[in-house]
Order: C-alpha cells, then sequence, then structure tokens
C-alpha cells in the first residue's frame, strides 16, 4: 500500500505533495520553487515529526532538557525567523528552550511579496504515547480525535500530528468534539461498564461541567450525546434481581445488569427514560453470550451490554453488543420499532444482499445514521472466527428488510474482541477505529487505505472525524498556547 512508517513518531510524507506545488505555481514561485530547489526550509534538533516539507504547517518534537536547535535554511532572496524578531537573510541556527505544550514559529519572508509562510512547532510531553502514522493515497478529514494511553485525548490533523492534547487524571474514555464546540469523554478508572461522570471541557482545557447518570444510577461508559435541544443524552446501568436465568445455564434467582437511557438537561434533571428490560427480554440474548457471562462470575449478569445511541428524531438507535443487534425505538411510546441482527423476532428485519445472511453482526459497535438515510455500523463479529467490518445498510421500512449496500474489511485487521468506530465521510469516504486493534484507518470511497495512525501501546475505544469547518489549526494551536501557559 506504499506506506513508510517510521520508529516513534518519526515518519515520511509523501502525499499531497502534487496540491502544493499547484499551488505555489499559481503564487509565481514557477516550477523551479515548486520543486524545492529554492525554497527555504528548516529542522530541528531533537528532530521534527514530520520531516520538513513546505506544505505542512504543523510539527512536533520530543524535547528533553537541553535547548531545541532550530537550523534554517533561507536560499535566494528568501528571510526567515524564529519567534519574534528581525528576520535574517542568512542560514542561520537559533537556540530555544521549550517545556511541554511549549511552542516555536518560524517565519518565511521574500522581500516586495506582501505573503508570509508560517511553520508551528510544539513540544510533545515526555510521556505522551508514541504513535506511526503513514499516508498511501490522498484524502480523509482534516482533523480527527482519539484517546490515547496514559490518560490523553488527543486531536491529529491529517499529516498525522497531534495539533490538540489534554491530559487527564483519568483514563479519557471516548474522547470527542460535541456540537457546541466543546470536548466531552468518560472519567473512567476501570471496572467494567460503569464509569464516572462524562466531564466536558472547553477547548483550552476548562472543565466546563460533568454529566451523569440520575436517579441514583451508575453512568454507563459508551455514550454520550449532545442533543440538538442542549440536552445530553446517556446510558445507565440497573441491577435488575429475581431474574430466572435457569433456561440458559443460570440461577432462578440472578441479577443482571440491563439499561436505562436518560435523556438530562445540563443541570442533569431527568427529562426522558427508557428501560431496555421492558423490551428486551432474557431470550433475545444469544447463547454464546450466556455462556461467556455466566462463566465470567460476576454478581450482575451483563447480558445486554449497551454501547451506543444514535438520535433519529422521534426514533432512538440502540446498539445492543451482547445481543448482536441494533434496534430502533419509538422515544413517544418506547416501542421497539425494528430490529437488526440477533435472535429472530417478530421485530426482525430481514437482510437482504450481505454474504452474512439472517445473522449479520457479531458485538458489533457505533451504529450512525447518514444523510442519506442509511446506517452505517463497525461489525466486529466478535466470538464469530471472522475478521471485523465496516458496514452500510438501507432499511425499508415497509418490506421490512435491511438491505447491505455497502461493506468493506482491512486486510491487516484480524479479530476484534470490542470497541471500534466506522464513521463515513462527506468525500464519501471513512474514517475507521479499530478499537482493540490499536490503531485508526482513513479510506477511500472504495474501502481502499488512505492512512494509517497507530498506537501500539495504546488503546482508543473510538475515533472521531471533527466535522468539516468545525475546528480550525489556528484555533487549536490558540487553545494549547492557552493550556501550556
Amino acid at each position: 500500500m506504499g506506506f513508510s512508517f517510521g520508529t516513534g513518531t518519526t515518519r515520511s510524507l509523501r502525499v499531497g505533495r502534487s496540491a502544493a506545488i499547484a499551488f505555489l505555481v499559481l503564487a509565481g514561485f514557477g516550477t523551479t520553487a515548486a520543486q524545492g530547489a529554492s525554497l527555504p526550509s528548516f529542522s530541528t534538533t531533537p528532530a521534527l515529526d514530520p520531516a520538513f516539507a513546505w506544505e505542512a504547517h504543523d510539527y512536533v518534537i520530543r524535547c528533553d532538557a537541553n535547548p531545541v536547535s532550530v537550523q534554517v535554511k533561507t536560499p535566494g532572496t528568501w528571510q526567515g525567523k524564529v519567534g519574534v524578531g528581525e528576520f535574517s537573510s542568512q542560514d542561520f541556527v537559533a537556540q530555544r528552550s521549550l517545556t511541554a505544550g511549549g511552542a516555536l514559529r518560524v517565519t518565511f519572508h521574500r522581500p516586495g511579496d506582501p505573503s508570509y509562510y508560517y511553520f508551528h512547532v510544539r513540544c510533545l510531553p515526555a510521556d505522551f504515547p508514541v504513535y506511526r502514522f503513514g499516508r498511501s493515497g490522498p484524502g480523509g478529514p482534516q482533523f480527527f480525535i482519539i484517546q490515547m494511553n496514559n490518560n490523553y485525548a488527543a486531536i491529529f490533523n491529517g499529516d498525522g500530528v497531534p495539533v490538540w492534547w489534554y491530559q487527564a487524571s483519568t483514563a479519557p474514555l471516548d474522547a470527542e468534539l460535541l456540537p457546541d464546540g466543546t470536548i466531552a469523554w468518560q472519567r473512567y478508572t476501570g471496572g467494567g461498564t460503569a464509569g464516572g461522570d462524562f466531564e466536558i471541557h472547553s477547548l483550552d482545557g476548562q472543565l466546563v461541567h460533568t454529566v451523569g447518570a440520575a436517579g441514583g444510577l451508575a453512568t454507563d461508559i459508551h455514550e454520550l450525546q449532545l442533543l440538538p435541544n442542549g440536552n445530553y443524552l446517556l446510558g445507565a446501568i440497573i441491577r435488575k434481581p429475581h431474574q430466572d436465568a435457569s433456561p440458559y445455564g443460570g440461577s432462578s434467582d440472578a441479577t443482571v445488569n440491563t439499561y436505562e437511557i436518560q435523556e438530562l438537561t445540563p443541570s442533569g434533571q431527568l427529562v426522558w427514560k427508557w428501560d431496555s428490560l421492558k423490551h428486551i427480554g432474557l431470550d433475545q440474548t444469544p447463547q454464546r453470550w450466556w455462556d461467556q457471562v455466566l462463566a465470567g462470575g460476576q454478581p450482575g449478569l451483563d447480558i445486554q451490554h449497551f454501547n451506543a445511541a444514535e438520535p433519529d428524531g422521534k426514533y432512538l438507535l440502540l446498539s445492543f453488543r451482547q445481543l448482536d443487534a441494533v434496534y430502533e425505538i419509538n422515544r413517544n411510546t418506547g416501542a421497539v420499532v425494528w430490529k437488526l441482527g440477533g435472535i429472530h423476532t417478530p421485530k426482525s428485519l430481514k437482510v437482504l444482499n450481505d454474504p452474512e445472511g439472517s445473522y449479520p453482526l457479531g458485538g458489533q459497535h457505533d451504529p450512525r445514521l447518514l444523510p442519506d438515510g442509511t446506517i452505517s455500523i463497525y461489525d466486529n463479529f466478535t466470538g464469530l472466527g471472522k475478521a471485523p467490518r465496516v458496514v452500510r445498510y438501507r432499511i425499508d421500512l415497509k418490506s421490512k428488510t435491511a438491505r447491505l449496500v455497502e461493506s468493506f474489511e482491512d486486510p491487516t485487521a484480524a479479530g476484534s474482541i470490542c470497541c471500534g468506530s466506522a464513521r463515513k465521510l462527506p468525500s464519501g469516504g471513512w474514517l475507521v477505529g479499530w478499537g482493540g486493534l490499536k490503531f485508526t484507518g482513513g479510506y477511500n470511497s472504495k474501502g481502499r487505505t488512505i492512512f494509517r495512525l497507530q498506537y501500539p501501546g495504546g488503546f482508543s475505544y473510538r475515533s472521531f472525524p471533527v466535522p468539516p469547518g468545525a475546528l480550525t489549526a489556528p484555533q487549536l494551536r490558540q487553545a494549547m498556547t492557552a493550556m501550556s501557559h
């Protein structure tokens, strides 16, 4: 596929240069300049990541106790400077002391030309996780956000550079950009699907508020949605005793974990709820999941395992990993409208055009409603001996069918135990977080890989593309500078 990975954070960046050459020609630099023969450049010690390229404007370095050395080259009539001060028309070396989060700027200019060209370098913290990025084709989101190990949430740009990050006090599970420009994550400390409150932060890291389940229930870790009315949607865990699990190999007096989906005002007032066990019986959990849950020996049997909610007007899509199924419910009545996957019920849709036939999902995650009315799903195929895949279905309520209209896999992605996400981009491509497989991939509209971000020692529950125009590079730089002071 033509990837060029390096060690640590270092790798070459090859894609996108044709666009840069076109820009340079239009700007009047000419063919020779476009080929880089007379363009200025700079390098640093410690090394830049990525290596300098005229079309890339954001870089990181792994600083140490020594000052950063910046080597600037200014061919021809070019002038350059590091930080503020006077321009120099000579090649020079500058020394700058940087601490974690600190930044410097290199500027190039030609006398008589009104344009100035800015390049930004920021110092990564010493414990920022190792990652590797490589490209094999153009495209993908301008920015995307992931959770990384060592309690970091990070926003990467299309060059694979972390241009924003925040070190949380606990693992920032499910870190995402909300529609109002805030960033949210689950304050997760481990211990199953019950977590702390979700934290809502401004871009400069300030804690705006927290959101947790109402009614004294534990907050589920998997999902937080900011609704158009300003309220929040999340899951809460209900422990229900005195359930007869004997038909499935359990006790006749078992305690099961089920879920209450809640809508809450920003102040935490409960305005709507939906109880999963009232609409989804114990008999809808496949025996393979009963066997696994019972073997776990936990006092509360997690036989449903809610992991996603997606608003659809007066309806709501809900995903339950351990039901191998996605449901649509009517928010007004609470009734199940349809079911895709899992054990057959009267509400089940007939699956068309899918080689997996009548049982298409296995421990799936992240169902999302797309602008054209289709539904995308990250299909883990957990425990079914198959590789994970991205699928997209068109639902026809009149015929009670779900027709597969798109599907692809990544040849390098083997079995997926948990987690993951699949987000369709406005371009028609995809951003896929492969969950426990420790990498995020960009794909074109045909499902072919265009880039990959690997985090060998890390984990990201989902990978979120930032909607076009929602954030800019200057905003992210400004927020980082505010946090580093």
